[in-house]
This record gives C-alpha cells, sequence and structure tokens, in this order.
C-alpha cells in the first residue's frame, strides 16, 4: 500500500490540474486520494499493479471529474487486469459517470436507464415516433433481464430511445475484456445499463468530458490504454511513481530517532491513514446497502482501532 500512497501524495498537484474547473467545486486531490485508497482495499488485486498503472487510471478519472469509487452508485471503477504476466489498472466508467458526463454538455436535461424483466409489463413500437411503455412489476420477483432502454430529454423538448435486447448486451460483454469478471460479475444490471446508455450517447450532443470518455472506453476495450501525455508527460510519471532516494542519516541523528520513537510516530501516521480510508469504504458501503461490505469494514476499523489504542499505550 505504501508506494501507491507515497505515489498519490506526489501526484496531488497534478490531479489538481487535471481536475475539470466544473469538478473542482466537489473534487479535491484530497478526496480523489482517499477514494482511491479506499477502492485499493476493496480490490486488493489492484495492489498487485504496477503504480504507473494505477496513477494513470487515476489520472484519467481526474481528467474526465469522476470519482473511481466503484459500487452500485459508483461512476467509475479501478480494475485490475493482467497483461504479458503483469497486472495494471484500467479505469471503467459506469454508467452514472456517462450520464454525468452528458449533462455537462449543457443540451440535455435528463438521461434515465433501465431495466425490463420477465415480469414486468411492456410495449415497445418503433416509426417516426418511437414510443415504450414499461410497467415495472413490483409485488415480488420479476425474473430475469429481458431488455434494457435509456430515455434522454433534450432542453429543446426532444427525446431519444434507445433499447437493446438482453442478448445484445451479453454480445457486448462477451467481447469485453472485463466480461468475465470485474463489475460485469459485480453489478451486472449497473453494466447493462451502461451499455445501452453509450450505444444512446452516439447520437447526442457530446460535452468534451463525454467524448474523452468514450475515447477511454474504445482504448479499453482494445487494450491501449489512454493515451495520458496531454495530463501527465513521461519523465513526471516516472518521478512521481519511484520512490525518494532515502537520505544518510549521521549517528546523532538516528540516536534521536530511536530517543523519540519516531518509528512509532510514523506507524501511527500509517494507521490513522488506513483508518481514514476504511471510513471512507465502510460509507461507500453503507451507500450500497452492502451488509457484508459493511461487516468487513466494522471489522477491520476495530482491528486497526485497537492496534492504535495500543501503540498510544506504550508511549
Amino acid at each position: 500500500m505504501e508506494p501507491f500512497k507515497s505515489g498519490l501524495t506526489r501526484a496531488m498537484p497534478h490531479i489538481q490540474a487535471a481536475l475539470p474547473q466544473t469538478a473542482k467545486k466537489y473534487l479535491t486531490p484530497e478526496r480523489m486520494t482517499k477514494i482511491v485508497l479506499s477502492a485499493l482495499s476493496r480490490t486488493p488485486q489492484l495492489l498487485n499493479c504496477t503504480p504507473g498503472s494505477v496513477l494513470k487510471a487515476v489520472m484519467e478519472s481526474a481528467s474526465l471529474g469522476l470519482e473511481p469509487t466503484g459500487g452500485t452508485l459508483g461512476q467509475a471503477y479501478l480494475i485490475p487486469y493482467r497483461n504479458k504476466g503483469t497486472y495494471e489498472a484500467q479505469l471503467i466508467i459506469g454508467y452514472r459517470g456517462l450520464i454525468a458526463l452528458a449533462r455537462r454538455s449543457g443540451e440535455i436535461r435528463s438521461v434515465e436507464a433501465h431495466i425490463i424483466r420477465h415480469g414486468d409489463e411492456y410495449d415497445l413500437e418503433y416509426g417516426l415516433t418511437p414510443k415504450l411503455t414499461h410497467r415495472p412489476n413490483l409485488s415480488g420477483d420479476a425474473g430475469e433481464m429481458v431488455a434494457v432502454y435509456c430515455v434522454a430529454h433534450f432542453k429543446d423538448g426532444g427525446n431519444h430511445l434507445e433499447v437493446m435486447t438482453r442478448a445484445e448486451v451479453e454480445a457486448i460483454r462477451k467481447r469485453s475484456r472485463a466480461g468475465n469478471g470485474g463489475p460485469w460479475q459485480s453489478d451486472y444490471d449497473e453494466m447493462a445499463r451502461k451499455t445501452v446508455v453509450r450505444r444512446a450517447a452516439k447520437y447526442w450532443p457530446l460535452s468534451t468530458e463525454l467524448a474523452s470518455a468514450m475515447d477511454i472506453e474504445d482504448r479499453a476495450e482494445s487494450g491501449e490504454g489512454m493515451d495520458t501525455s496531454d495530463i501527465i508527460d513521461g519523465e513526471i510519471l516516472t518521478e512521481i511513481t519511484q520512490e525518494p532516494e532515502p537520505q544518510k542519516k549521521s549517528k546523532t541523528s538516528r540516536v534521536r530517532a530511536k530517543l523519540t520513537n519516531g518509528g512509532s510516530q510514523a506507524r501511527l501516521a500509517e494507521l490513522q491513514e488506513e483508518l481514514d480510508a476504511i471510513a471512507t469504504a465502510h460509507e461507500e458501503a453503507a451507500k450500497a446497502g452492502d451488509q457484508d461490505q459493511i461487516a468487513h469494514w466494522e471489522t477491520e476499523g476495530k482491528r486497526i482501532t485497537q492496534q492504535i489504542a495500543e501503540m498510544e499505550g506504550t508511549k
């Protein structure tokens, strides 16, 4: 975890520079760092990814003004991929993230995406004026997904309807690099919504950020990854992903460090950072209503709190 923490700390000025002006009102480098550390804690496989790939994914997310919180309420996900024997992190944008970016064009009033299930009542008509009527079954288990649709309402009074069958969604999933893991496994409905939103967005007025997001998606599916040279150049990337050379300490300073128990102070600071990240993860789990994750982070919080209490008791 430490290489990622130190790399993110050194990257804060670059994250700040990458954030769109509209996102700086609610998203700061400090918040982004906490979100990323929380994602690393929730998905330990990300710790096996190269720090450089994690940082690039973070910079992509920052440049779009999206929070990579993951989960059913997330705008984006950090997903580990195995690439020629090495794990690399990749940013995957969720349907909520695409909708948020679409609205930044200023020409879209609202966007909705919904799942049609076997037990629902629905009627679809195409023609000069496409029409869809959907009455969801709210009395019990409505069954598996039949289709998914997206409706965009424009500020000029027009609207756009896009419908995809489950078979069409499955065809997209099977072509995806993450089709057998990641959010396709943990949040299938959210990815189905994202799939139809992405197809519909091709007919919408595109904001700069949405156009960039579509490019990121295309590159992710092809395995190319995003060209972040316009966000952060190679020399800076090398600088912030490499640990600084440790400074040699004099004998006097080493003795002073031992006398002041500097090592314990540093460890306490690390534990406090972990506790902050756990608190953020617990909050996200509570928002998603994930009881297993809530219980997990409560247990982790108690464990770290106990360690802090024990260390403070020995000072």
